[in-house]
């Protein structure tokens, strides 16, 4: 990362291995959100990382944000986010 704590700070942000990392859902509960990984990192470049943080926290506390949901027969939800279409 050419000596910078985020991606928000480099020169060359948004780069296309970040681009390329946004667009890469397997279906994995890790793969959550990375479709909006750019949009949260304006938000930190606009607010810095520590508001964006506390930001997160309200929002994952409102229902937003959270991948530890439960499927209805109580197994973690390891289902794509629902707002990303699976790939073919």
């Amino acid at each position: 990362m050419g000596g910078k704590n985020f991606c928000h700070e480099c020169d060359c942000f948004p780069c296309e291995r970040l681009e390329r990392f946004t667009r890469y859902h397997p279906g994995k509960s890790f793969a959550h959100f990375r479709h909006i990984a750019i949009e949260n990192l304006n938000r930190i470049r606009l607010i810095g990382p520590d508001m964006w943080a506390r930001e997160m926290e309200k929002r994952t506390a409102a229902g937003d944000y959270s991948i530890s949901g439960k499927n209805p027969d109580g197994d973690p939800d390891a289902s794509p986010c629902s707002c990303v279409s699976p790939e073919k």
